[in-house]
């Protein structure tokens, strides 16, 4: 079961911080913001 869960969440996690790095550097400024 573990190996499973593993399999699905692993792509999910790598989906979502290439997301995010993509979002970081389409909007710079968005970093400074508080």
């Amino acid at each position: 079961m573990s190996q499973i869960l593993t399999l699905f969440t692993t792509p999910v996690i790598y989906l979502l911080f290439d997301k995010l790095a993509r979002n970081t550097r389409r909007r710079p400024d968005a970093q400074e913001l508080p």
